[in-house]
């Protein structure tokens, strides 16, 4: 399908092992549309507990605005309403450290332009952020914050020095981060 705004962050489900993808849902949308959702990542907490984060931009501003989070406690079938995480990240992907931890590493593409590393604890259904480092920095000429006419935006888009952070868990507990 189509969706030029790019309103809606949707999840394919395979019980499978991939052949199939019989199922589709919801995990971003915002009905009025002031929201986009770019680039949205998962990680499941325990078992048939997945979270799910997204890149936010209000489009009424023009600019990011804080990255969502939303939960689902039946792997991914319904999807709880989003909330903010309360940073503004670009790429946003986790990485679950136990059923209630998780770092998401992301982009930071604002005054002191890198890839940062938010570590935060789930209690029930809140965001609590625990610490904040930044694990790569770049000069304020790799910046390309967005803004809201398209064009401008994909062309700053076309000049980001950095970006997909992704975080993966070893089995030694070592976090390793490729971007």
């Amino acid at each position: 399908g189509s969706l030029p705004t790019c309103a809606l962050g949707i999840a394919l489900l395979s019980s499978d092992r991939g052949r199939t993808w019989s199922q589709m849902t919801t995990r971003f949308r915002d009905p009025k549309e002031r929201l986009v959702f770019w680039e949205v990542r998962i990680g499941e907490l325990e078992p048939g507990r997945v979270l799910s984060g997204a890149w936010s931009h209000g489009k009424p501003e023009g600019r990011d605005v804080p990255s969502q989070y939303a939960l689902s406690e039946d792997g991914g079938v319904t999807w709880q309403p989003y909330n903010p995480t309360g940073f503004n990240g670009q790429s946003c992907c986790p990485a679950v450290l136990g059923p209630d931890r998780v770092v998401f590493t992301y982009n930071y593409r604002y005054d002191e332009p890198g890839v940062r590393a938010r570590l935060a604890r789930l209690v029930g259904e809140t965001w609590e952020t625990e610490d904040e480092i930044v694990l790569w920095g770049v000069g304020a000429a790799a910046s390309g914050a967005a803004r809201q006419d398209d064009k401008i935006m994909i062309h700053e888009m076309s000049s980001f020095k950095f970006g997909q952070p992704s975080p993966h868990l070893l089995h030694d507990g070592t976090l390793l981060t490729l971007h």
